[in-house]
């Protein structure tokens, strides 16, 4: 019988597949797994997987292996020997820890708990789509306190950003999409904040930055003022 190709499966679909008892297996140097590794996911790196090692999973259910990213090419070895070994159900998460931990999902390990942009975003960050007017927009964000607005898509995919000035000196009339900043900062979940604090750092007249997972989609604001406390 000829091996089956393995395939790729994308981060959505990874835990529902692991509830209905998918095997995850992280398959890089067990120094990297201690570190960090998603959760619930074992460990048998590449240069390990043989025969003896692979009895270790169970053949009749789905194996997900993973390494560090799209540009990590461990993750499709170690996928095309396990389909070689008898695993019929191989797949392989492309982009791998990275995209994990970008979007704030579940990690077990000695660094798991080290605070990320996302651990101090603040998720009620006022929003608008880019067809609606700056004064109706100004008008609803200073009536909830804030001074600043993200425009999103429907899809929650940040478009741009009103910040105070934007609101407050941009003609009236104008839509979002044409006042806005088009480019804003923006940063995973898992950025260090050390690394927010020293671009915030450079740029004093920016007091927030954009958290976005990594497909774009809103996930908070982060302030200036909270990282202070932290």
């Amino acid at each position: 019988m000829p091996e089956l190709s393995p395939k790729d499966i994308v981060r959505e679909d990874i835990r529902p597949l692991v509830r209905r008892g998918a095997q995850l297996v992280d398959v890089l140097p067990r120094d990297e797994y201690d570190r960090v590794h998603l959760a619930g996911a074992v460990s048998i790196p590449l240069s390990m997987i043989s025969r003896s090692t692979a009895e270790r999973l169970k053949w009749d259910r789905p194996v997900i292996v993973y390494s560090r990213d799209c540009l990590c090419d461990v993750s499709a070895r170690a996928a095309w020997r396990l389909a070689s070994l008898g695993f019929t159900q191989v797949f392989r998460y492309a982009a791998g820890k990275a995209d994990w931990l970008a979007n704030g999902l579940p990690v077990e390990g000695a660094e798991a708990r080290i605070a990320g942009a996302g651990d101090l975003a603040d998720l009620d960050v006022p929003t608008c789509g880019p067809s609606e007017r700056v004064e109706q927009i100004r008008e609803r964000v200073h009536k909830d306190g804030w001074n600043s607005c993200v425009v999103v898509n429907e899809k929650l995919v940040v478009l741009g950003l009103l910040r105070a000035n934007d609101l407050d000196h941009a003609d009236p009339h104008w839509t979002a999409e044409e006042a806005m900043e088009r480019d804003p900062q923006t940063y995973r979940l898992n950025a260090p904040l050390n690394e927010v604090v020293e671009y915030l750092r450079n740029r004093r007249n920016i007091d927030s930055v954009l958290v976005t997972t990594s497909d774009g989609k809103l996930f908070g604001l982060l302030k200036r003022e909270d990282l202070d406390k932290s």
